[in-house]
Order: C-alpha cells, then structure tokens, then sequence
C-alpha cells in the first residue's frame, strides 16, 4: 500500500523499501508514525506483517486489516481472525501473560516477541512487525 502525499490522511512520513525473502524488495511502504491524525480520528488501512518461525526463518507475511471498531487477520490469503480493536488494543498494552484467542489465531506476548499460532504452526513477529501492530491498533 502506497499512500500518496496528495491523498494521504497523515503528515509526510518517510518510505521504506518492503523486502519478502523470495523476491527481495518488493516495493515501498509507508513508514507510519502516528496512529491517530491530526483530527483525533483513529488512523484505518491494511499493512502486512512479517513473520518468522522457530527457527527464525522468514515465512509468508500476514496481512492486518485495521477497520474502525474491528482488525482483521488474514494468512496466506484466507482470513483467519476478527477481533474487536478495543480490546486487541488493551490486550497489546497489558497482556499480563494471558494469550489472546480470535477465530483460528492465538496470540502470546513472549519476553523475546510477540507470537502468532495460527492452526497448528506458530510464528513471531519481526521486531519491525510488532512495533507497527503496537501502533497502528
């Protein structure tokens, strides 16, 4: 997603190339900064999320859709979680080790990362990854 000055709810913010392990880099993303404009309104958009596995191998990226009320997971083209942006929110300040379950996703806030269990495999987050969910949710 490429956000175009012109068009863009937010201040000018600097790009960064998007790199997948397959292709290298694969175009640019916006590197947000600010999850609410200048209007108090909360910022709404898609970015994707890079994953790794237990063996710190990069995987197929995850794709979150953050709508108004509601952030929506998808993996590998299917969608696999809706969960309420509140309390996703809540969860990502305090998680006080409790995982959090939506749909066919659990989340965990490990010392090391934030972890993602989608069916049976389970993924962590790339620094970058989790600092943009912290964010922009």
């Amino acid at each position: 997603m490429t956000l175009l000055p012109e068009f863009s709810p937010f201040r000018e913010f600097p790009h960064q190339p998007a790199r997948t392990p397959e292709r290298g880099v694969s175009g640019r993303i916006p590197r947000i900064l600010a999850a609410v404009r200048d209007d108090g309104t909360q910022w709404v958009g898609r970015f994707r999320v890079d994953l790794v596995n237990g063996r710190g191998q990069a995987v197929a990226p995850a794709e979150l859709e953050v709508r108004g009320e509601t952030v929506h997971l998808s993996h590998e083209s299917a969608e696999v979680a809706v969960m309420s942006r509140r309390l996703f929110a809540r969860w990502l300040g305090d998680c006080g080790g409790v995982p959090m379950m939506a749909g066919n996703v659990v989340w965990a806030a490990r010392p090391e990362a934030l972890a993602l269990a989608i069916g049976a495999a389970t993924y962590l987050l790339t620094d970058d990854a989790r600092r943009r969910v912290v964010l922009l949710v």
